[in-house]
């Protein structure tokens, strides 16, 4: 299994590494549709786009109201996991064994439960976000291929996911890339 890491590992340094020659065999400029053998480079930060556009935030509020829904369920179960803890400790000094035993075996089956519950909720929170953000971002694409083609960038860059760690504010164009696709999905929300 390492080898196969090492190797992904070595194979993407390899890809970077060439990357990084022929970008800096080229003149690098920043401005988009200079096309005199320069290189144009854009960022785009996807973080931005997702919180500041109009299907984002209204994600976001589906994404909200979800985790509140699972949150007030959550502490209905706690409470239950309260009460039967109370009626084991009250039960102790008054119950039979037998009728101790049925409510320590609720309570054990309640705590299970919840459990249960934790783990679905948080899988069903994560597949909800990442099917909502896979939508957005195939979307999104399309529109920053155009502006990409349009304003013949050479390379578009995820501004925090690339391993980039320095860009001009001049090269970033995320709000052009914002402004296009809240147009193009006015009315969806």
């Amino acid at each position: 299994m390492r080898t196969g890491r090492k190797t992904t590992v070595r194979s993407f340094g390899s890809l970077w590494l060439g990357m990084c020659l022929a970008l800096s065999a080229s003149q690098i400029s920043a401005q988009p549709g200079d096309t005199s053998g320069t290189t144009s480079v854009g960022v785009i930060d996807v973080q931005r786009l997702v919180l500041e556009s109009a299907k984002g935030q209204a994600v976001l509020v589906k994404l909200r109201n979800l985790t509140e829904q699972k949150q007030a369920e959550a502490e209905a179960i706690q409470r239950e996991v309260r009460d039967l803890q109370a009626r084991v400790q009250a039960g102790r000094a008054s119950l039979s064994e037998e009728r101790l035993a049925e409510v320590e075996k609720s309570l054990e089956d309640k705590i299970i439960e919840y459990q249960r519950f934790e783990d679905d909720a948080e899988r069903e929170m994560q597949e909800q976000q990442a099917g909502a953000f896979a939508e957005i971002e195939n979307e999104m694409m399309p529109i920053i291929t155009q502006v990409g083609e349009e304003l013949q960038y050479t390379v578009i860059f995820n501004k925090f996911s690339s391993g980039l760690l320095f860009a001009m504010d001049e090269v970033d164009i995320t709000d052009l890339i914002l402004e296009r696709y809240n147009a193009a999905t006015a009315g969806e929300n």
